[in-house]
């Protein structure tokens, strides 16, 4: 890494190439299944390739003579269409930041396991508050029904943990907000509170947007393995890439 990177930027030689570099950030795709659909982009011999993979995203770096480097960058997103993050986004939070603001569309949360981890996220982002409204984080079932109007039947019939409790919280949170989209999480980080039905790792997330006067709610179930920071820090990861991926599609 040094002598292929480093030194030629500290000791250029008369005539060398000029060096540039780029990231393309994809989410949802595995590292290997990534790798497969640019092979002849990583055999080249005159591009470096970096391919960092985290939960459910993977950051392609490509690094060599500028013209190269864009030509490649290009074909990654062309090849990823529904996957790359916008250029110049590395992370979620940025992506949601740069597509909410292109298309005048906001965000809002409400959260239960994950303890305002999503709007932490959104925030880190400077001038976030031009998409990002707010998160509710309504952590005990008291909460759910004082702060969000969650219905005690609700809790007592499916339990806070739930289609129906992260959908009536996405649709309250798009409601209390006044925002474009919004996203619910509730779930079992653990250690403790899981059952036969429903173990730890278990997490429900619901997607709420406003079409003019016409609202939209899906809910979906993942099942997470880890201890409980793992576990919240994926619930993170979704609910965001779920935030995104919406907002592309209004």
């Amino acid at each position: 890494m040094t002598v292929q990177e480093l030194l030629p930027l500290l000791s250029p030689t008369r005539g060398s190439p000029a060096r540039g570099w780029e990231s393309v950030g994809i989410i949802g795709v595995p590292e290997s299944l990534v790798a497969e659909r640019v092979r002849e982009i990583i055999a080249d011999e005159r591009l470096h390739i970096s391919i960092l993979p985290s939960f459910g995203l993977v950051e392609f770096v490509i690094r060599g003579e500028p013209e190269r480097v864009e030509t490649a960058a290009r074909t990654v997103r062309e090849r990823f269409a529904a996957d790359a993050l916008p250029r110049g986004c590395v992370t979620l939070p940025q992506a949601i930041l740069k597509t909410g603001s292109e298309k005048e569309l906001t965000v809002s949360c409400a959260e239960s396991c994950t303890g305002g981890l999503v709007g932490s996220a959104m925030t880190e982002v400077s001038g976030s508050s031009a998409v990002f409204m707010g998160s509710a984080v309504v952590y005990d079932n008291e909460a759910k029904k004082r702060v969000l109007g969650v219905s005690s039947s609700i809790l007592e019939r499916n339990g806070a943990v739930s289609a129906e409790c992260a959908g009536e919280m996405a649709v309250s949170a798009l409601e209390l907000y006044g925002t474009s989209v919004a996203i619910a999480v509730t779930g079992i980080a653990g250690p403790d509170g899981g059952s036969a039905e429903k173990p730890v790792g278990t997490v429900w997330f619901a997607l709420a947007s406003r079409i003019g006067e016409k609202t939209e709610c899906r809910s979906f179930l993942r099942s997470l393995n880890g201890g409980r920071e793992l576990i919240r820090e994926r619930a993170v990861r979704i609910a965001l890439s779920a935030i995104w991926r919406r907002m592309c599609e209004l």
